[in-house]
């Protein structure tokens, strides 16, 4: 009797095993990375909300057209090295020094190109202010070449627990100086306060946290062999960066700051947590399928299970920011935001196409292919801007629309090009992504009617709570249920214990 009470137990921890893995595993593989992620994506949130109660549309419009100029000058810091030294997972420590040499180099002069240049730029977007800005950020964007190889070694060795602390310790040292400051006064100048804490705070960290250290006598000879791999993902990232900033570029050329802050706030809301979510998956899959890159069947699965992750989290989310944004943006912003609106919703629209397609550059870098890449993203790029400034010729909404366009445009082919170097099809992810995306869309649609609802007795902050709890509890019960659907069944025996 006690030998099948004990079996018993032990059938029913291995079942209790199987289910817990099937419903939480996915997530186990990003846990630290998600967790950085997540936390951070909180903060700035919080921050946003906060500072936007506290500043004016034409404080983030000048912000966002600096954060064009200075997130341009910081590719150049890098070059593709970051990549490399994980690609090459045997890369050993002079390798590491060199490339920690190359990036303070770089780094310091971007920061003097970027000093020199600011009253130029300021004069090209008619922004007196922005010349200041530029200068001040430019001691940030100095000494942030620091950190580059500490960061890239610490991800090849997967030392996520260690990164999570130090990048939420950065940023939240940041939001807060920023929060403080905009309370005391201080305008455009609380976004600059945040941005520079924080990178002073995470360079300094990440540089104490890892043995990546530069080096005196840099080797040109390790440079040469790594120059094919990171020129073409430079390349990539450079015309990719102007892709993805040219419409805040064209609609602070042509339509003003002030719609500017309108679609650069909606773009942070809405593609913003697409665009990170996905970059923390990115960060974590690349050095796992750089293991697998001999393992094609391997690298598939690995490939795909991040696909997985990313639609099951980021469908539902923006499921709910289109269903949401009227009531969320009066409860939260304020009637000065209105305005926002169906930008932040048509922006949404398209983190739901991008959702599964944002991991796909991993695919590229950990085959070798940064070649392939590089040519996809000139073709796609041109097109990206053109449709930018037709869009722009009906405001900044049109420019968001446009972009919709586009996105849905070359979707397809987003996927089809990088899948036929590992042999995978892109029916493989709409199978992966059909069930989550059902279940978006009853979500969104749950969600706004109990908002509707809710919104006279509730007022505008109740209708919002109530519509993202009642949506999220239907996706959570809706993923469970399919998550259990898929368990292996216990079969009914004498020797497990477990009656039929």
């Amino acid at each position: 009797m006690l030998g099948r009470v004990a079996r018993g137990i032990a059938g029913f921890r291995a079942a209790s095993a199987t289910w817990t893995d099937t419903l939480l595993g996915p997530f186990r593989t990003f846990g630290w990375a998600a967790f950085s992620q997540f936390g951070r994506q909180a903060l700035q949130l919080a921050s946003l909300i906060v500072l936007a109660r506290l500043l004016a549309p034409q404080d983030f419009g000048v912000m966002s057209l600096a954060t064009v100029v200075t997130g341009f000058v910081s590719l150049f810091r890098d070059m593709g090295t970051g990549a490399v030294l994980i690609h090459r997972q045997a890369a050993g420590a002079p390798l590491v020094r060199t490339v920690s040499t190359l990036n303070v180099l770089l780094s310091v002069a971007g920061g003097l190109l970027t000093a020199v240049s600011a009253p130029v730029i300021a004069r090209f977007f008619a922004s007196p202010i922005l010349e200041p800005v530029l200068q001040v950020l430019a001691v940030s964007l100095a000494v942030a070449g620091l950190g580059v190889a500490p960061q890239a070694v610490m991800e090849r060795e997967g030392r996520f627990d260690r990164l999570a602390r130090i990048e939420l310790g950065g940023v939240a040292t940041g939001v807060v100086t920023g929060i403080a400051m905009a309370y005391h006064g201080w305008g455009i100048w609380s976004l600059v306060g945040q941005t520079v804490v924080a990178t002073f705070m995470t360079t300094v960290l990440l540089t104490t946290a890892s043995g990546a250290r530069p080096t005196l006598r840099p080797d040109s000879t390790l440079l040469r062999g790594i120059a094919g791999y990171s020129l073409n993902l430079a390349g990539f990232n450079v015309f990719n960066y102007f892709v993805r900033n040219a419409d805040n570029v064209i609609i602070g050329k042509l339509l003003g700051p002030q719609e500017l802050g309108y679609y650069a706030l909606a773009y942070q809301i809405a593609i913003g947590p697409v665009r990170s979510i996905g970059g923390v998956v990115s960060r974590v899959l690349f050095p796992s399928l750089a293991r697998l890159q001999h393992d094609r069947r391997a690298l598939r699965r690995e490939y795909l299970r991040a696909v997985g992750l990313m639609v099951s989290v980021c469908l539902p989310l923006m499921a709910l920011l289109v269903a949401l944004a009227h009531v969320g943006t009066l409860a939260l912003l304020g009637e000065s935001w209105m305005p926002m609106v169906p930008i932040l919703v048509v922006l949404g629209l398209i983190g739901f196409v991008q959702s599964a397609s944002v991991t796909i550059g991993a695919l590229y870098m950990a085959t070798g292919r940064t070649d392939v890449l590089m040519r996809w993203g000139l073709v796609t790029g041109t097109l990206a801007i053109l449709a930018f400034w037709i869009g722009a010729q009906w405001g900044a909404l049109g420019v968001a629309v446009a972009y919709a366009v586009f996105m849905v445009g070359i979707t397809y082919h987003c996927f089809s090009i990088p899948f036929r170097l590992v042999g995978m099809r892109v029916g493989d992810v709409l199978r992966i992504s059909a069930r989550p995306a059902v279940g978006s869309f009853v979500t969104a649609l749950i969600a706004w009617l109990i908002a509707r609802r809710m919104e006279g007795p509730a007022g505008t902050m109740g209708a919002l709570i109530s519509g993202a709890l009642g949506g999220s509890l239907f996706y959570l019960a809706w993923y469970v249920t399919g998550r259990l659907s898929i368990l292996p069944k216990i079969p009914a025996s004498k020797e497990s214990g477990i009656e039929g």
